[in-house]
């Protein structure tokens, strides 16, 4: 098929990747002085040689939507409880009296070096 003069041509691409694509097909619409299409069997484009300036757009098919039917996680529902702690007035938990718990000695000191010494 050849378009003269002031030629443009509207055609459907596959996409590169069908997978992605999931049978949508791109767009391309081009314009020049002269458009020549080779189609293949059931009229599939194969090539598309466009004589003198030329310009167009192809535009990509979008990737298919998420689905949105899937179940979502539960926005509502508390988390878990910490089983790593005894919480208060459980059984064999420390009875809480409201102060603060008192914090762990600090480790016993190696042996002293008399002062002015360097190390051996």
């Amino acid at each position: 098929m050849t378009a003269f003069g002031s030629a443009r041509a509207l055609y459907h691409v596959e996409a590169a990747d069908t997978s992605a694509a999931r049978g949508r097909k791109g767009v391309n619409y081009s314009r020049g002085r002269r458009i020549d299409i080779a189609t293949a069997a059931h009229s599939k484009v194969q090539t598309v040689d466009i004589v003198g300036t030329a310009d167009g757009v192809y535009l990509e098919p979008l990737p298919p939507p998420r689905d949105t039917t899937r179940a979502r996680a539960d926005s509502t529902r508390s988390p878990a409880a910490d089983t790593t702690r005894a919480r208060a007035g459980a059984p064999g938990a420390a009875p809480d009296t409201g102060a603060p718990a008192t914090p762990a000695p600090p480790p016993p000191a190696g042996p002293a070096r008399p002062p002015g010494r360097g190390r051996p």
